[in-house]
């Protein structure tokens, strides 16, 4: 059996879907550079020993347990570390076989239960949205459609958009001062190729909004110059949420999905902010809820609207017999222990139809890690 490689937007679908146990879940730190790069493959091999011990105490050989193990030699054997990423997550279950590459540093985790560590599969998701990117210069423009740090060039009837500076520009007549009617006509050349820039930049424009939605990100990629003319020229000038200044045009696709990935993670990250701000105006209305033993509660009573965690805060604790107490410590009546009930808080919210929402590390560290906004009821 070939490992199955699935890295598109509906792995955390698939996963959370899930109803087969055991589900075993390593995620490890991988690097892209060596010498560094040379240790992830005995890295995971340790890994995958503890997640091998975990399912056979929770799932005995003869009971599904052999399968499983079979299935985790399967994908090591077939993922190539000198290709990896930043992160790399293995999720195995009797229904399922996935490899996820992440493009940001992950925490390593061994864990086997009833469902998927999904955490960083729902980071992946976020940080992956759809967006084009628009390489403007004076010659061509192109357009590619971005996911992650992957971009596709778009090859149809309108682009690549090519400019030919075919206009003749006419001399000013000499006047008294030859010097000043070559400034004049210099002059004059300079003001109607910009015009004749700017309506090939807005016919782009044109053509580029057959593909952009209200919300949907664009990328600018061009010298200044030609940006400023951009802007003068669009009507999508609202879709534009991050700009890389300079000539491009011969980079490769590598180094662009790069450039435009990182200006897709800093208008995220201001997203996130404005949500941090939209919780803290729904705390002073008392419409919102922070740390884990509040969040909880009102977790399990489908309060959450809006969950917000930081992408590695996960802690232990004890579950009351009604669930909808969680303890750090155990108390006398407890109806089960729980590995990380961060996991389970994000569960609840899902299945209520509730939005989750993962922030970087340090965002919420005067919320405890973790904060939510409630539901207007």
């Amino acid at each position: 059996m070939e490992a199955l490689v699935l890295e598109e937007l509906n792995v955390f679908e698939a996963l959370k879907n899930n109803f087969t146990t055991p589900c075993v879940s390593v995620v490890i730190p991988t690097h892209k550079m060596y010498p560094d790069r040379a240790v992830d493959a005995l890295v995971a091999k340790q890994a995958f020993k503890r997640a091998k011990m975990q399912v056979l105490s929770m799932c005995p050989r003869e009971e599904g347990g052999e399968e499983i193990i079979e299935k985790l030699g399967e994908l090591l054997e077939n993922v190539n570390f000198t290709k990896s990423d930043l992160g790399i997550g293995f999720y195995v279950s009797p229904d399922m076989s996935h490899v996820v590459k992440f493009p940001f540093v992950v925490q390593e985790k061994v864990i086997v239960g009833n469902s998927f560590e999904v955490r960083d599969l729902l980071y992946l998701s976020e940080m992956t949205i759809s967006y084009y990117v628009l390489l403007i210069n004076e010659k061509e423009i192109k357009v590619f459609e971005g996911h992650g740090e992957k971009l596709k060039l778009i090859k149809d009837d309108h682009f690549p958009l090519r400019f030919y500076d075919d206009y003749e520009y006419t001399h000013t007549s000499i006047g008294s001062s030859y010097g000043y009617a070559l400034k004049s006509f210099e002059k004059d050349k300079s003001v109607v190729k910009e015009q004749r820039v700017t309506a090939y930049l807005k016919t782009a424009d044109e053509y580029i909004t057959r593909y952009l939605e209200i919300t949907t990100p664009l990328i600018l990629i061009g010298n200044s110059k030609e940006l400023g003319y951009y802007k003068k020229a669009s009507v999508n000038y609202n879709n534009v949420v991050g700009k890389v200044d300079g000539n491009y045009s011969q980079e490769s696709i590598y180094k662009l999905g790069n450039l435009a990935f990182e200006k897709i993670k800093e208008y995220l990250y201001v997203e996130h902010d404005k949500l941090i701000n939209r919780f803290d105006d729904a705390y002073g209305k008392k419409l919102a809820t922070y740390g884990i033993i509040n969040v909880w509660r009102a977790a399990k009573e489908g309060k959450g609207l809006i969950l917000l965690v930081e992408k590695d805060y996960s802690i232990p604790g004890f579950v009351s017999e009604d669930e909808f107490e969680l303890f750090l410590s155990a108390p006398k009546k407890v109806k089960d222990n729980i590995e990380d009930a961060v996991d389970d808080v994000m569960e609840a919210v899902l299945e209520k139809k509730g939005k989750v929402k993962i922030v970087a590390n340090g965002k919420l560290s005067k919320y405890d890690g973790i904060a939510m906004i409630l539901r207007y009821w």
